[in-house]
């Protein structure tokens, strides 16, 4: 499991996880690679702002 869709669990937590796995498959390919050493609060705000600009595209 990478970093990515240990933040994205995280952030769907009231989720179910095949929910949260299916979610993360749709938007993975919008998160900007990270550098391999970074902090997890970095990796979470890299992975709010996919979720948050994947909000609009559902509109």
């Amino acid at each position: 499991m990478s970093s990515e869709q240990f933040a994205n669990g995280v952030r769907l937590k009231s989720e179910s996880r095949p929910s949260a796995r299916v979610t993360f498959a749709s938007i993975a390919h919008l998160i900007q690679p990270g550098d391999p050493f970074e902090d997890f609060d970095d990796v979470l705000p890299r992975v709010r702002q996919v979720h948050d600009l994947a909000m609009f595209d559902d509109l």
